[in-house]
């Protein structure tokens, strides 16, 4: 089951990083820097208006013990309720922020992406619910065929002139399409009453998580927000074009792997099944989540360590000769995303645990590291403000993993089976053996270096 799921999820974010390279290949030719660094300036708020918007259903919905038709129905009215007023507080915004940043072009691109406040509750709940029973199958074609309808839209419309305003309206038509097949597929779970029953459940588990969310998106995209008013759209826009290249593997692997760590863990808890066990047993599950971590860490060094060698030919190959100034970039951001691979699984363990609020304690300290260094670097050149930004967030993403052991024993298994099992985590083992299986804390625990 863990291992057919894992392939249906990893099947999905390969083809999807097929299409958004394609994609992306295409629009930093069609679109220049300073346009890119517009539209990219709108997508970086609305990012951060998506974890208000969610406010922690989805995982509710996830590693909630027992799932009810009104708790399915509470978990619809509260990220419907969050949704939109998140849309409504999105069109007040789009004019001041545009304002501050002296482009109008900002305005326009966050009112067309409010929309998808509007529509993705009618989506996101079935989603969930279809993550939670693990059917990865049936997630796989709905959300690659959403990303291929949305992927044609931004590049149709972007030959058409339609500028910065193409990706908006094509993350619309990706959205319309998630909800239309959802409708088809699981059409109970899109069309859900309303209630205000059951309520407290949820914002009591949404809470605290969002406000770990909110704080670790403010930190990961501040450094937009402070290079483009520091330096420039041009220098926003060449900044967010290396970003996606650095969040390629996050986004693509990492993501993939969290999708089907998270419930699994979740059954270790004793979520669901008989017992602590879960449905496969706990002696099954352990290993793979183990075998899963360290190949987790093994693949993100070996990429990063690529980026760094070939950034100049990949950035050249992929964007074109206009975007050379977002090498030393992405050559930093390698540096730092072979520094942070320990530490890859490790949301995924304390969402699945519940300790949210260690996660908000680790990502606020985390947030002012990360804009502490960019506010500096950016105020003497892009690359500094790259090369401060990794070196201050590497140091970060380490104390991510320190900070939480002594609150979230379990919660460094990523970290253990990472960086442990290759000889440097101690501290990690320690963490992990509490409430790991005896045969997991003994491989954990045994002398490595």
């Amino acid at each position: 089951m863990i291992r057919r799921a894992l392939l249906f999820s990893l099947g999905q974010r390969y083809l999807a990083f097929a299409l958004q390279l394609g994609t992306s290949m295409a629009m930093a030719r069609l679109l220049t820097p300073t346009e890119a660094g517009i539209y990219s300036l709108a997508a970086v708020a609305v990012t951060v208006g998506h974890v208000i918007r969610d406010f922690g259903v989805g995982d509710y919905l996830v590693k909630e013990r027992e799932i009810t038709p009104e708790k399915v129905r509470a978990a619809f009215t509260v990220t419907t309720l969050f949704a939109w007023a998140t849309a409504l507080v999105f069109l007040g915004l789009a004019p001041v922020l545009a304002a501050a940043y002296g482009e109008p072009g900002v305005a326009t691109v966050l009112h067309v992406l409010s929309l998808n406040f509007v529509l993705i509750p009618f989506g996101s709940t079935a989603t969930a619910l279809l993550f939670r029973q693990i059917r990865f199958d049936t997630v796989f074609w709905v959300q690659t065929t959403s990303l291929a309808v949305g992927s044609a839209t931004t590049v149709g419309l972007a030959l058409a002139g339609w500028s910065y305003l193409s990706p908006a309206v094509g993350a619309v038509a990706s959205v319309l399409t998630t909800v239309a097949l959802l409708l088809w597929v699981n059409r109970a779970h899109v069309l859900v009453r309303p209630t205000t029953r059951g309520l407290r459940g949820v914002l009591r588990f949404g809470g605290t998580l969002t406000l770990a969310r909110l704080a670790e998106e403010l930190s990961e995209k501040s450094p937009d927000f402070i290079v483009t008013a520091l330096l420039g759209f041009h220098a926003g826009g060449v900044w967010g074009k290396a970003g996606t290249l650095l969040t390629s593997f996050q986004d693509f692997v990492t993501t993939a792997v969290a999708k089907v760590a998270t419930p699994v863990l979740a059954r270790l808890d004793g979520g669901d099944g008989p017992g602590a066990t879960g449905a496969a047993g706990t002696n099954e599950l352990w290993p793979a989540f183990e075998r899963a971590a360290q190949m987790l860490f093994l693949l993100q060094c070996a990429f990063f360590a690529w980026l760094l060698v070939c950034a100049p030919e990949v950035v050249a190959v992929l964007f074109g000769p206009q975007w050379t100034e977002a090498v030393v970039v992405v050559q930093a951001g390698a540096v730092g995303g072979m520094l942070w691979a320990p530490c890859g699984l490790a949301n995924a363990v304390l969402t699945a645990r519940g300790h949210a609020r260690e996660q908000l304690q680790v990502n606020l300290v985390y947030g002012a590291l990360l804009a502490a260094a960019v506010g500096t670097g950016a105020s003497v050149s892009l690359a500094a403000a790259a090369v401060l930004l990794q070196g201050r967030g590497a140091g970060a993403h380490r104390a991510h993993a320190a900070c939480a052991a002594p609150a979230a024993g379990f919660r460094h298994a990523a970290a253990a089976a990472g960086a442990g099992a290759f000889g440097c985590g101690g501290a990690g083992r320690r963490g992990a053996w509490r409430q790991a299986p005896p045969e997991a804390a003994a491989r954990w625990t045994r002398p490595r270096c």
